[in-house]
């Protein structure tokens, strides 16, 4: 191996000239483009795709939160963020290699760069702020950019005079795309099979190719990836069906396929001189095919995750490899063998994100189980450990000071649209597993031998028991020292959601969409959820006094008062758009994660007055991960776009108590007065009464139960334990018996006789 690297190193100092970017390191450069707030970036973002400058001196990669521009001859990079951060989905050189051009996804501005000094030199902002770039190349002058909008639009823009000069609306919405120079044209790959050719000057269509659709039948594999050979002849195009082909551009015909990979394609390249067919696919193998003779040339082994990105330098000498696991490497695609890792740090998608006690280091998780260490001195991070090659996480936790981490992964891979958010995986049982950070070593259990469909998980605050929430066992508990299991509740539900302590450990609550919310008493094991709670939540935070609980839903946060095992609500602020929410330090304001028309921010509000104070301009996707340092004077934020943010909490709460100052009017929404009921029964009839009006009917049968609605839509619950959620229902099925209640009415217990339903009356009164 030796002698490849040496004979590479070689051939880029005769090839790739010096370049100005090859005395700045990407390791100080977490610090360009922060938004207001933020101290510093941890992670470069996950890779969408990656190009060779014409002139070789360059590799640009466009990732989740900006553009990195590395030094071919160094392998030094530097950070290249717009006014406005975002998607990186589109990129393209000048001819003369001293320009790049950059734009994406929900990413209202096209960027040009001077190569050399990595300054701004002109940009293009959109008056919509959903508009989404998906394809970008200059024109043979040089004079104008030529881009598609994803959802349909070609446009020209005149770099000098910074103006639209041509427009066109014939394109169609498209998840894949490339561009061929010598036809001039654009190749777009849809959902439902079809690729279709447009000439990229005037936006006509010119062709669909023939043989993969028909006009009245589609094969339903999407195509994830297309890519035209150096000289326009053949079109290359792979799909979730892991079927690669090659088509004639001419004939528009079907001209080879190659199968090969277990797992959908997500990237394809063909080499210079057309004789090379190299493919990657969803979980993390490189295949390299001879378009002539069809047989397959070898694999390239090395990556352990996804591969997002192919790309062949402009001498054809070195093929560039971007993958899900955070790493470029290059290859020699003659003999089919690793030259160098050429960077690393991409990371794709945070999970969670957890302090050490001491607060000198941040511990984060990816979507892939690998676990990275932050030091909070330098800045820089490490990957610590993996809990298993090509291992993909559902749901992860981290306890509150690091030392524990739990996962609940597969093996099936998971594929990430290059021009959106999109995600393509196989959701299916999965495995649990325990592990040890500061050892990286896992903590056996019998947890370990259960494979179920989990759909929740997390860590006692004492690091003693980890609990799940099992579609077919209910809320289970185990003993991380013992390995002893214990049964909480037998409530079972196919909804994903989450489970969260109060931090003193004493109470838990439960909520998923479709689904109940529950608040649960982890010292008497009983359900202590108050009856005005209403099902269907998006997310829940204790104070950390725990006196405080807040519960997100779809409109509004609704905040109740904690005193013993009494939850009294208080009132609700009017909210959007928010997808969790957490308690700053003191317990005096909330702070949720917002996503409106896909602007991912920070939304903090006053508790005591429900005001919105501050908005935190923060990441480019969604914020997956929120955690406060030990001693309150950090904030830490992770999202799907491969980042940590980190920010100044202690100057933010400087300028919250101004504004709570400023803003001292009530914002919260008195809660509703409840129905009052002399007797159980008399709610039980109410509870029938509202049956009826809304129309809902029911079939019993020994095997089931199942509801119908006013839209005679069923829904079907087969076992003890489960229950039927609707907007404002919820339906406990017992044995024998069920409970139905009705949000802000009442509930009531039945039986099911002479087609009816029927008052019934148990030991304990109503449950």
């Amino acid at each position: 191996m030796t002698h490849h690297i040496l004979r590479f190193l070689v051939l880029l100092t005769a090839i790739y000239p010096f370049s100005g970017y090859a005395q700045e390191s990407t390791q100080n450069n977490n610090q360009i483009g922060l938004p207001d707030g933020a101290i510093t970036r941890l992670g470069k973002g996950g890779i969408n795709l990656m190009q060779f400058s014409p002139n070789g001196n360059h590799l640009a990669v466009g990732t989740d939160v900006g553009v990195w521009v590395y030094d071919t001859k160094t392998g030094d990079g530097k950070g290249l963020f717009a006014d406005k951060p975002g998607q990186i989905n589109a990129l393209a050189f000048s001819h003369d290699s001293k320009t790049l051009a950059s734009a994406g996804f929900a990413n209202t501005i096209i960027q040009l760069w001077d190569l050399q000094s990595g300054n701004k030199i002109s940009k293009h902002r959109f008056r919509s702020q959903t508009e989404s770039i998906s394809g970008l190349v200059f024109s043979q002058d040089g004079s104008r950019l030529i881009f598609n909008k994803k959802y349909g639009a070609l446009r020209h823009w005149d770099i000098n005079s910074k103006k639209v000069v041509f427009s066109s609306n014939n394109l169609e919405y498209h998840q894949a795309i490339t561009y061929s120079k010598v036809l001039n044209v654009f190749a777009i790959g849809k959902q439902d099979g079809k690729i279709s050719l447009f000439d990229a000057s005037t936006g006509a269509r010119q062709r669909d190719l023939i043989g993969l659709t028909s006009l009245f039948k589609t094969d339903g594999n999407g195509i994830w990836t297309l890519a035209f050979s150096q000289d326009g002849s053949i079109l290359v195009s792979g799909d979730r069906s892991k079927t690669v082909r090659l088509w004639n551009t001419e004939s528009r015909r079907l001209q080879a396929s190659f199968s090969g990979h277990d797992n959908g394609i997500t990237t394809v390249v063909i080499s210079h001189d057309g004789g090379i067919l190299v493919c990657g696919d969803a979980k993390n193998k490189i295949i390299l095919w001879d378009t002539q003779t069809r047989e397959k040339r070898g694999e390239l082994i090395g990556h352990t995750n996804g591969i997002c990105s192919l790309v062949f330098s402009p001498d054809g000498t070195i093929l560039a490899s971007g993958s899900y696991d955070g790493t470029i490497r290059f290859w020699d695609p003659v003999i089919g063998e690793e030259i160098s890792i050429f960077a690393e740090g991409h990371t794709k998608w945070i999970t969670s994100l957890a302090f050490t006690k001491d607060d000198k280091m941040l511990i984060s998780t990816d979507f892939n189980g690998t676990v990275h260490q932050w030091d909070m001195i330098t800045k820089k991070g490490v990957p610590h450990f993996n809990i298993g090659n090509n291992r993909v996480v559902r749901t992860s936790n981290l306890t509150m000071d690091a030392e524990l981490y739990t996962a609940i992964g597969n093996s099936s891979p998971i594929a990430f649209s290059p021009l959106n958010f999109d995600t393509k995986d196989n959701k299916g049982k999965g495995t649990l597993s325990v592990w040890n950070v500061s050892t990286s070593m896992e903590i056996p259990g019998p947890w370990q031998q259960r494979i179920s469909n989990f759909n929740a998980l997390t860590l006692s605050p004492d690091n003693k028991n980890v609990i799940v929430s099992d579609e077919s066992g209910g809320f289970l508990s185990w003993d991380i020292d013992t390995g002893e299991e214990k049964v909480l509740q037998n409530y079972r539900t196919r909804r994903k959601g989450r489970l969260t302590f109060s931090p003193n450990g004493r109470m838990m609550g439960f909520n998923a969409r479709l689904s109940s919310t529950i608040i649960w008493n982890m010292v008497t094991n009983q359900d202590i959820t108050p009856k005005d709670l209403r099902n269907d939540a998006i997310s829940l935070a204790f104070s950390p006094d725990n006196t405080q609980l807040a519960v997100v839903y779809t409109d509004k946060i609704v905040l109740w008062d904690i005193v013993g095992e009494k939850i009294t609500e208080r009132g609700s602020i009017k909210a959007d758009f928010i997808s969790d929410v957490i308690f700053s330090p003191d317990g005096k304001f909330l702070l949720t994660p917002d996503q409106p028309k896909l602007q991912f921010s920070i939304k903090v509000w006053d508790v005591e007055t429900g005001g919105g104070l501050l908005t935190l301009k923060a990441h480019t996707e969604k914020i997956n991960a929120i955690r406060f340092s030990h001693n309150g004077r950090i904030l830490a934020t992770g999202s799907k776009d491969g980042s940590i943010l980190l920010w100044d909490w202690e100057q933010i709460r400087k300028r919250l108590y101004i504004k709570r100052v400023e803003n001292l009017t009530g914002h919260l929404i008195q809660k509703e007065t409840r129905r009052h009921f002399n007797s159980k029964e008399q709610e039980a009839e109410a509870v029938k009464d509202w049956l009826a009006e809304w129309g809902y009917q029911f079939k019993i049968t020994p095997d089931n139960l199942t509801l119908i609605d006013g839209f005679e839509r069923e829904t079907v619950s087969r076992t003890i334990g489960e229950r039927i959620n609707k907007w404002n229902l919820e339906i406990i099925v017992n044995d024998g018996y069920f409970t139905i209640k009705v949000f802000r009415l009442g509930s009531g217990t039945f039986i099911f006789e002479d087609g009816e339903l029927k008052y019934h009356e148990i030991e304990n009164g109503n449950q």
